[in-house]
Order: structure tokens, then sequence, then C-alpha cells
């Protein structure tokens, strides 16, 4: 009997943990907030990161690299790390299932997984609240914010 609910235990603190695990979620959930710096990073070497790692694509830098400008990286391993968001992670970019919202190095590579990150905008904005404070419009235009 004690053992079935060690084991019970074990497995209802296992599963907490797996869920409590953040996720990666891909531009598109940051874009529908930030869609100025969404649309000024789909111009950028990021956003088109995974692509330099196909056949032909970037051949004099894959040379430099001593790598096989012929040969296709989008599956290697020790590519797609650099060049996808979210690799190796749960949620992450998968090569044998590619989200195209996690290709490329995008807003996840570097504020962390959305699931998290958009908890900290949660509580920011409740903190912010609390205060009963205020920020201008014309302020809040001109650090990105999106008024439609």
């Amino acid at each position: 009997m004690r053992s079935r609910l060690l084991l019970a235990a074990i497995l209802l603190l296992s599963a907490a943990t797996a869920a409590a695990a953040p996720n990666y979620e891909g531009r598109k959930k940051c874009g529908s907030c930030h869609r100025s710096q969404l649309e000024s990073w789909e111009k950028t070497a990021h956003a088109k990161a995974l692509d330099s790692l196909a056949p032909k694509a970037k051949a004099e830098a894959k040379k430099k690299a001593r790598l096989d400008p012929n040969k296709d990286y989008r599956q290697d391993p020790d590519c797609v790390g650099c060049h996808s968001t979210g690799f190796s992670h749960e949620g992450g970019y998968e090569p044998k299932e590619p989200s195209k919202y996690l290709t490329g190095v995008g807003c996840e590579t570097c504020h962390g997984a959305g699931s998290e990150y958009r908890l900290l905008h949660r509580k920011a904005g409740q903190a912010f609240e609390k205060k009963k404070q205020t920020t201008a419009r014309q302020q809040l235009a001109e650090a990105g914010q999106e008024f439609q």
C-alpha cells in the first residue's frame, strides 16, 4: 500500500514539473502585439538563419568553416541549434517537424520561452496598474507599443 502511494506521489510530482516547464510559442504570438518589431526582424539575417543552411546557400561562409557548400545542413543538430529557436527544448524547433514560427533566430532565442516571458509581461503590467500610474500614449508609442 505504501509503495503505491509513493509511486502515485512521484507520478503527480513529475507531471506537475513537466507542466510547469516553459514552452516555446513562436514569433507569431510575439508579433501579435509587437508588430513593428516583427516586421523589422523579418528583414534581418536572423530571420533567414535557417535558410543559410540550405545547399548552395552562403557557399563562401560554409567553405570558410570547412563545410561542404552543397550539403543540406538544415537537419544537422550541430548547426540547427544556432539557426533556429528553442532547438532541443520543450516546444522548440524540431527539424523533423519544423514550425515556420520557430525557424531562424527569433524573439524567444534571447527573451526565453514565450510562455514564461508572457507571464513576466503580465506581472509587470499588474504591478504597474497596482500603483495606479499611467503612461502617456505618446511615450508608449515611441517605445514601440502598437495601437489600433
